[in-house]
């Protein structure tokens, strides 16, 4: 047949027509509207990439690491594996003779298990860190975290092998006839089982973390990417077993593609878009906002009166702790907040006077009891506090006043 993606109706795909209407199915042959498709998305991703590497690059700063870059980045990595393996099991290309032949590979490795199934799982892990911190008052560290996401990854690469091991009739095979690679009903229900649960799992969990007051919010971005994957997830089930031969159509083709990766921008962007930005065009300004509505929401209660007493932690002891990394005193030292954002000391609503800040060079060490209760209180755990509150004098002993950008911040 060939092997030629072409902008005119090649002879392979006009064979394709031929055999399709000798066993009764309407073939619309693979051409412009494939390409055109397949730029345009390729385009986007591209996009992504570079979006990708921007926040790779600036992880440090604190509106981006708060988003979890390394997380994020691989999000999109799955995506890009996504779209390779619908290029193959939509029916966009032709397969005879190239490498995209194997169904298996393409079909359940790359498009399902490190496409769909890793995307969502790692959406699940970020929403899951924050139920930790936010609701079950755990740190967002350490093997109670991540075990989940283990199993989940050994469970989907269990299914993997057994897919690979069973036959291709009772899974996915290649239709040569037809140029296609086809899911058996069976198999696809079982794909399908695996997408609904980790999906519902993902709104639940976003839904018992929607009123956490931070930064670390994201129930309206994540609300609206629910919507838009079960949306999605609601039309390609009911295509694939409605019209389970819809690679062979053009429009039926193109718009699930579509749907699939508008489903994954929409989902990425939505929580990358705001941040980024801001980023790009209005670092000191952003971050400045960034800070002071984490202030608004504990840090101005932190600096003037107390450490939280309930069994909650505050939000900027959320900051503190996502962005903290401990000393060998025990202290937490956030990472340098960035060599663009200025000075927090210029911000007038500082509750902190300058008059007592040390002068450049110096630094105070603590005294051992103040040491111990700062460590006591900035645990990673948030599940122990101190009794007494964090005044003033406390934090100024501890470096805990506003600092210049070319210093670091003891907490």
């Amino acid at each position: 047949m060939g092997n030629t993606l072409s902008f005119t109706t090649t002879k392979s795909e006009v064979l394709r027509v031929v055999a399709g209407s000798a066993y009764g199915q309407k073939v619309d042959p693979r051409g412009t509207a494939d390409i055109v498709m397949i730029v345009v998305i390729s385009i986007v991703y591209f996009v992504d990439v570079l979006a990708a590497l921007y926040l790779l690059w600036n992880r440090r700063y604190p509106p981006l690491k708060s988003k979890s870059p390394v997380i994020m980045t691989m999000c999109i990595v799955a995506s890009v594996l996504w779209f390779a393996g619908d290029i193959q099991v939509n029916g966009h290309a032709p397969l005879e003779g190239t490498p995209m032949a194997e169904c298996k590979a393409f079909g359940v490795w790359m498009r399902v298990l490190l496409g769909v199934c890793t995307l969502s799982a790692l959406v699940a892990l970020r929403s899951y860190g924050l139920y930790r911190v936010f609701c079950r008052n755990l740190p967002y560290s350490g093997i109670g975290l991540y075990l989940p996401f283990v199993i989940y990854c050994v469970c989907i690469l269990v299914y993997g092998i057994v897919s690979q091991v069973l036959s291709a009739r009772t899974t996915i095979h290649y239709m040569p006839v037809l140029d296609i690679c086809y899911y058996e009903p069976g198999y696809k229900a079982s794909l399908f089982a695996l997408l609904w649960v980790t999906w519902i799992f993902v709104a639940l969990i976003n839904w018992r973390i929607r009123h956490i007051k931070s930064s670390f919010n994201e129930s309206r971005e994540m609300l609206a990417a629910c919507i838009a994957v079960f949306a999605v997830l609601i039309f390609t089930t009911v295509m694939h077993y409605a019209r389970p031969n819809y690679p062979l159509s053009v429009r039926l083709r193109i718009t699930t593609t579509v749907l699939d990766h508008l489903a994954t921008n929409t989902v990425w962007w939505l929580i990358m878009a705001a941040p980024l930005f801001n980023c790009i065009r209005r670092r000191r300004e952003y971050l400045r906002m960034w800070l002071a509505t984490l202030r608004s929401d504990g840090l101005q209660r932190e600096y003037e009166v107390a450490s939280h007493s309930g069994p909650q932690p505050t939000d900027v002891e959320a900051f503190y702790y996502f962005n903290g990394v401990e000393n060998k005193e025990g202290f937490f030292y956030s990472e340098p907040l960035d060599g663009h954002s200025g000075s927090l000391a210029e911000r007038p609503e500082s509750p902190v006077d300058s008059a007592h800040l040390p002068a450049a060079g110096e630094r105070r060490r603590p005294s051992t009891k103040r040491a111990q209760g700062a460590s006591l209180h900035a645990q990673r755990s948030f599940g122990e506090h101190t009794s007494a509150p964090l005044r003033l004098d406390d934090m100024q002993e501890l470096q805990l006043e506003p600092i210049n950008s070319d210093q670091r911040l003891l907490i």
